[in-house]
């Protein structure tokens, strides 16, 4: 048995990022979609009757080479609450969080929508987390180290 060239594995690693993980990403968050979708379903009923304002938190986010997207995601705040920064930089985040947020959040509930955002190719199953465009010093470090480079994901290292 023969072991591959370094021109080999580089070739197979380009097929593997461009055809293989975008075909698996499609058919596994199509498949995810389907069956999830009656929890789905319930969640977005739950969140309209807990609360005012539309089911879907969107938000632009950054993503493969520095490329925009909205990404979706299941409101699990009031509609009042800022959209354009990280939670984490709210004054006071646990008052715009709803009641049926916090256990979405606690249970990542509020993530399912972004299968969405990976079968339209925004996103991947595995990778960094998307940024929002304020984030621009992680985003420098990104850029410089590569990490742009790949498609952002639902869940990775962090």
């Amino acid at each position: 048995m023969q072991l591959p060239t370094s021109n080999e594995g580089v070739w197979v690693s380009q097929v593997y990022r461009s055809v293989i993980k975008r075909v698996l990403d499609i058919f596994f968050g199509v498949f995810l979609l389907v069956c999830l979708s009656p929890l789905m379903l319930v969640l977005a009923i739950w969140i309209k009757i807990d609360s005012k304002g539309p089911v879907f938190f969107l938000q632009e986010r950054v993503g493969r080479n520095g490329k925009r997207f909205t990404i979706y995601k299941f409101r699990s705040m009031s509609d009042d609450a800022p959209h354009q920064i990280a939670t984490s930089e709210f004054d006071a985040a646990l008052r715009y969080i709803t009641r049926g947020g916090r256990v979405m959040r606690e249970t990542s509930l509020d993530e399912l929508p972004q299968l969405i955002n990976v079968v339209k190719g925004d996103m991947s199953f595995i990778g960094p987390r998307p940024l929002i465009p304020k984030e621009e010093k992680v985003l420098r470090l990104r850029h410089a180290n590569g990490a742009e480079s790949v498609a952002p994901g639902i869940t990775g290292l962090a």
